[in-house]
């Protein structure tokens, strides 16, 4: 299924596609102790967010993939990138767009057209909106700190 969300975020796009990349840069790098959750359906599933390469030019967000940390063969597969879209001078938005992919064939597929679809979207936007958070407060430190 194809997906593309977005989070209105209160600053320019290349100050954020800056503090954007940073952060992304951070889940090659690092293991978290905090690692992001896709609730779907009053299930909770730790996620990786792989990050790969970077898009754009110049540069404004990477291709990501968000997978199941465990039992990957159960859960949908998302594929496709996280970027920053300038809307005006002073607001840009964080935008995810791509495709996820669900396992068990023909019997996911009609699980996904039929029930979980729905689910899918709304835990990849609150997955977004809690990016959208940890982006929006790293701007903000930038600009206080600066």
């Amino acid at each position: 299924m194809d997906v593309h969300i977005t989070e209105h975020i209160a600053s320019g796009a290349g100050h954020v596609r800056r503090i954007l990349l940073a952060q992304l840069a951070k889940y090659r790098e690092e293991a978290h102790d905090d690692p992001p959750v896709l609730d779907a359906a009053g299930v909770r599933i730790p996620v990786l967010v792989i990050v790969g390469a970077r898009v754009g030019n110049p540069p404004d967000g990477t291709q990501v993939k968000i997978a199941a940390r465990r039992h990957r063969e159960r859960f949908p597969v998302f594929t496709g990138t996280i970027r920053v879209v300038p809307v005006d001078s002073l607001s840009s938005e964080l935008v995810l767009s791509g495709r996820y992919d669900v396992p068990l064939g023909l019997l996911g597929a009609l699980a996904d057209r039929t029930v979980l679809a729905n689910a899918a979207e709304r835990s990849l936007q609150r997955l977004l909106a809690r990016m959208k958070a940890e982006l929006s407060g790293a701007v903000l430190h930038s600009i206080m700190g600066a």
